[in-house]
């Protein structure tokens, strides 16, 4: 029986609480207020109201630049009128502040996603989906970029027999074929380790799917040639400081993760593309669906849910769903049924949150 796992910020927020969207986005405006230019008015700004999700924070500077971009006349970069030039200088004054916004965000989750004797609840969580069935048989997706889960299935462990594994083998998005050294401008001309990401879903054969739909801490774009785009190791890019030198403008690379309310758009587009077109495929296939610290807020995630249970209804099959939350069984359910369209035979509900929900009865009947 084949499994699709869909994995929110519930698990960061399991490993620190800080990792929850209020508290990054307190600390994110802190950072604003602390820096020298249009950043420090958008946080004084920001604080006359309610303050947004910090993906809501940054996601109009990146509507405007696409929105600018895509205008007639502008492609070529040619000829500009007075007008014209006026529009391109807009077109990079939001590039720029929403580059420098995202560096920031992304420098508070790196340190939040990196805390000594947290691991415990990664490692439970990444041992209950290995426990599952065969890894050809489960697919992993991620909407967080932290790196938490690749981290946690990579762990290993020394057994009685004195043996050495990892949790799970698993095939991400960053092609193991394809590792190439880079003396990347950020890290003093130090030869970093990278891999190219996929171009077509040639995951290795007999290991788990994992899918960052997001991006990822680790993803990282040449400016100078958008094609180039590579997994890094997050550990590296720590050492390195990478994410406030990007934040300073000292870097040519930049971060590929959809940290902006336009997903939908992005979603549409490689490297992000890649991950929902497999996403898709392995939800329509899967007996079993676990949702598990998913705030049900993502449109592309959720066309991707209602796209599978048409498919599984066509072919007169069902699917065993879990869902994983806090708060009352009644309510995650009824946004299990109308934010994914999932009927309501298919789902079961643990309210007790993760790692909780991992020992407790829902979890085994759904898992056996």
């Amino acid at each position: 029986m084949s499994v699709v796992a869909l994995v929110g910020n519930g698990l960061s927020i399991s490993y620190n609480p800080e990792m929850s969207v209020p508290s990054l986005t307190a600390e994110i405006l802190q950072r604003f207020e602390r820096a020298d230019d249009e950043l420090r008015v958008i946080a004084a700004e920001t604080g006359y109201g309610e303050p947004p999700g910090f993906e809501d924070l940054l996601g109009p500077f990146d509507a405007v630049s696409a929105m600018i971009r895509n205008l007639p006349g502008l492609r070529s970069g040619e000829g500009w009128s007075p007008r014209f030039g006026a529009l391109g200088a807009a077109l990079e004054a939001a590039q720029q502040i929403h580059s420098r916004g995202t560096g920031l965000a992304l420098s508070v989750i790196a340190e939040r996603s990196q805390i000594e004797g947290a691991f415990q609840p990664i490692d439970v969580f990444c041992s209950a989906i290995a426990d599952l069935d065969h890894p050809a048989n489960l697919t992993i997706a991620t909407l967080n970029y932290d790196g938490l889960l690749t981290a946690g299935f990579l762990q290993e462990g020394i057994y009685p027999d004195w043996t050495v594994h990892r949790t799970l083998d698993t095939s991400d998005m960053g092609d193991g074929r394809m590792e190439e050294a880079l003396a990347a401008d950020f890290a003093d001309g130090h030869s970093l380790r990278t891999w190219h990401l996929r171009r077509i879903p040639d995951f290795m054969a007999e290991r788990a799917r994992l899918l960052s739909l997001h991006g990822s801490l680790g993803w990282l774009r040449n400016i100078d040639d958008p094609n180039d785009v590579r997994r890094f190791r997050i550990p590296d890019l720590r050492e390195w400081d990478y994410w406030n030198k990007h934040s300073r403008g000292e870097t040519r690379w930049e971060p590929v993760v959809a940290l902006t309310s336009r997903k939908t758009e992005l979603t549409e587009e490689w490297p992000f593309v890649l991950g929902y077109t497999e996403f898709r495929r392995a939800l329509a296939e899967a007996d079993r669906w676990l949702v598990a610290g998913y705030g049900f807020a993502d449109a592309p995630v959720n066309r991707a849910f209602k796209s599978a249970v048409r498919a599984r209804q066509r072919d007169n099959h069902e699917s065993r769903v879990l869902v994983v939350g806090h708060g009352h069984p009644q309510h995650i359910r009824a946004l299990a049924r109308f934010r994914l369209d999932i009927p309501d035979a298919w789902i079961r509900v643990s309210a007790d949150g993760l790692p909780d929900a991992l020992t407790n009865n829902e979890w085994h009947d759904w898992a056996t």
